[in-house]
Order: structure tokens, then sequence, then C-alpha cells
């Protein structure tokens, strides 16, 4: 009975009870982890938020004695595009609620999502720049909606 009502908390939360340190990230752990970058960036498209797999010693010691051993830490490995199509790779701690690491990647395209690449394959069957300059407009009205 207990473990129906922690499955019934967590699907009303959205916040897994008993997070094992390998479960992908939850929505609520990806909202927060992008909650923690806005407030000190602005103007970000978030690209990919993915969990950072723990260090293989950590998570072995963890293992080996759940109960007395630390808990490997979540965190948010994030990707996201600023102004001018930077592309930032930064570390997100969501235990502690802080930025480990934030750096600007030169030279780095961001991944190609699924929409963008419909939009790829779109603008090479166009022809003409006129036709090309709308579908993009519609295009990107799209994206902005989503």
């Amino acid at each position: 009975m207990l473990e129906r009502v922690k499955q019934i908390t967590s699907q009303i939360t959205g916040y897994p009870i008993d997070v094992h340190p390998l479960d992908p990230l939850s929505a609520s752990e990806i909202q927060n982890a992008v909650a923690i970058v806005n407030k000190e960036h602005k103007g970000l498209f978030y690209n990919a938020v993915t969990l950072l797999e723990p260090r293989k010693a950590e998570m072995l010691a963890w293992l080996a004695s759940p109960e007395t051993a630390p808990r490997p830490h979540r965190v948010a490995d994030v990707v996201a595009i600023g102004r001018g199509s930077k592309v930032y790779d930064g570390l997100v701690n969501l235990d502690e609620g802080k930025i480990e690491s934030w750096e600007l990647t030169d030279g780095v395209q961001p991944l190609v999502r699924s929409l963008h690449s419909a939009l790829l394959t779109e603008l090479t069957r166009i022809r003409s720049p006129w036709r090309t300059s709308i579908r993009l407009k519609q295009w990107y009205a799209r994206i902005l909606k989503s």
C-alpha cells in the first residue's frame, strides 16, 4: 500500500520519491535546472538538459553502502544557445541549487533537433530566395509558439 501512495505522490508532484542516481532527469528537475540558469543568464534557448551521470567511484561507494555512503548528487548537463548563436555548456547541481560550471564553447554547433531538421529538409527543396524567406518566417513562428 505504501508503494502505491509513493507512486501517486510522484505522479502528482512530478518528482520521483526514491530517485536512483542514474535515473533520467524528471520534468521538474529539468524545470529546476532551467530556472537556476535563468537566474544568472537571460535570453537563452535550451538545446539539451540531461543527467550528468555520477563518477564511477562515487556510484560504487554508494552502491556498496547506501546507508552510510553519500548519495551521488543529481547534476544537470545544460547546453544553451545565447545571442549570436553562441553555445554555452554548463553543469547545474540540482541538490545544492547552483551552477557548478558555465562556459562559452567556441567553434561548436548545438544539437540539431527534429523540428530544425525538418526545416533544413524543407529549405533544401525550395529554390527561390523569396519562397525561402516566407518559409523561414512560417517555421520561426511555429518554433516560437512551441
